[in-house]
């Protein structure tokens, strides 16, 4: 083994390192209770999900049955231990009986006479951490799926623009551990740890010692950033270089006239009505939600209308790709792939490896390798190979293949073929 994955003992020896994953796996309850006791080299407590929830102790991990998925939750090993135990859990993993759905958590913390990483300065973490490497050694999930570098700094809204811009990093520390946006979770560094999510759907468990070094890594950085929490000349002056571009971003949405002139390709209209004087009133009400679209989740090129009718703007015939944080639009005969997105009516769009959550789907679409959560579809949807899940949601178009879980289906609209797995589905007519 590589013995640079050890360097900074003093650093990575007095580290915690916990793991939760999820799986299909071949063997009941009983059969896995005893094989990850093995693995685990801790006692297991098993659990219901819907009827019991347990967390970890120093002596016991936990097993979750979620339909017919297994989650495993484990407590938090010593640096060492866990260096022992982590080839055992890869080749566990190879008897998965299917990969789809599958993935592997990392918690990471310290001893608590250590370090303290609540004192963690998120934003020095972003400014030092080389997320660079970590992508460029598990494979760069940010290139065609759908997660946001966590180091492409960008404001919130507008108002971030007119304030120190790490005041809005403070946001990442309360964000849910089920967030999905980024490759890391600091919403429990009140707990003691970060939740480091790079390998939740690449090929870790032939990445051993690549994975190790990226883990390495992350650790030296909270470190670092969790005793040193003042700023240094270098990240003084990359902020204020963000502070000038968050300024620059501000006065192009001061008025329509300064927004037409930096962005030239957004084709802007209201009820669909180009005449000026009718954008410029509509334009001071609708320039956050505009700013969301275009700097958030950087849209240069669109066609936005402002339906007065229901104060919603409006997107068409637009490829949205690498969308992260757009919601609370209208989607109309547009492309969407590699994106998450919430609280959206969507009409006639084709939809592709993304997540879409709380949303209603319309009209006529091919929707594939996408997991649609808490989401009303209607009968003429046609989903390739999805998931949907959530108990908000009702499904009532064409699934070819893929999975429903804890959801309900409308019977008399929707059409299921055989491949379709069904995990506690509500059936209504």
């Amino acid at each position: 083994m590589d013995s640079n994955l050890f360097q900074n003992d003093h650093i990575t020896g007095n580290s915690l390192i916990g793991l939760e994953f999820c799986g299909l796996f071949k063997e009941d309850e009983n059969i896995l209770i005893e094989k990850l006791k093995d693995v685990l080299n801790r006692n297991i407590n098993y659990s219901n999900i819907e009827y019991k929830l347990l967390n970890p102790t120093n002596d016991n991990a936990i097993l979750i049955k979620d339909g017919k998925q297994f989650i495993v939750k484990t407590p938090m090993y010593s640096y060492f231990e866990a260096v022992f135990i982590l080839p055992k859990v890869f080749d566990f993993l190879k008897t998965l009986s299917t990969y789809k759905d599958s993935y592997v958590y990392f918690k990471l913390g310290f001893n608590e006479d250590f370090t303290n990483i609540s004192n963690l300065n998120v934003f020095k973490f972003i400014l030092e951490f080389n997320e660079s490497f970590v992508l460029k050694n598990l494979t760069d999930i940010t290139k065609d799926g759908n997660i946001e570098k966590l180091t492409d700094i960008k404001p919130d809204n507008i108002e971030a623009c007119s304030e120190l811009v790490q005041k809005q990093f403070e946001k990442l520390k309360y964000l849910d551990e089920n967030d999905e946006t980024y490759g890391i979770s600091f919403s429990n560094i009140k707990l003691g740890y970060i939740t480091f999510k790079y390998a939740k759907e690449i090929n870790y468990r032939n990445k051993w010692e690549e994975l190790l070094k990226c883990i390495n890594h992350t650790l030296i950085t909270l470190y670092n950033c969790s005793n040193v929490v003042e700023f240094d000349d270098k990240e003084s002056a990359q902020i204020e270089k963000y502070n000038k571009e968050f300024n620059d971003y501000a006065q192009s949405f001061g008025c329509y006239e300064l927004f037409h002139q930096k962005y030239k390709s957004i084709k802007l209209t209201a009820d669909l009505n180009t005449d000026i004087s009718m954008i410029d009133i509509v334009f001071p009400s609708i320039k956050d939600v505009l700013f969301n679209i275009v700097i958030r989740n950087n849209i240069t090129n669109a066609t936005i209308n402002y339906d007065s009718d229901i104060s919603k703007l409006q997107l068409k015939d637009v490829d949205l790709k690498k969308c992260y944080h757009l919601s609370g639009v209208d989607i109309v005969e547009s492309t969407i792939e590699n994106c998450n997105i919430s609280n959206c009516d969507i009409y006639d769009t084709k939809i592709q490896n993304s997540t879409i959550v709380k949303c209603n789907l319309f009209g006529y679409a091919n929707c594939k390798e996408s997991k649609f959560k808490d989401c009303f579809i209607s009968r003429q949807i046609q989903l390739t190979d999805c998931t949907v899940c959530g108990p908000l949601g009702k499904m009532a178009g064409i699934m070819k293949g893929g999975s429903l879980n804890n959801t309900t289906i409308i019977t008399d609209m929707a059409e299921l073929d055989d491949k379709v797995e069904k995990n506690n589905v509500n059936e209504i007519k």
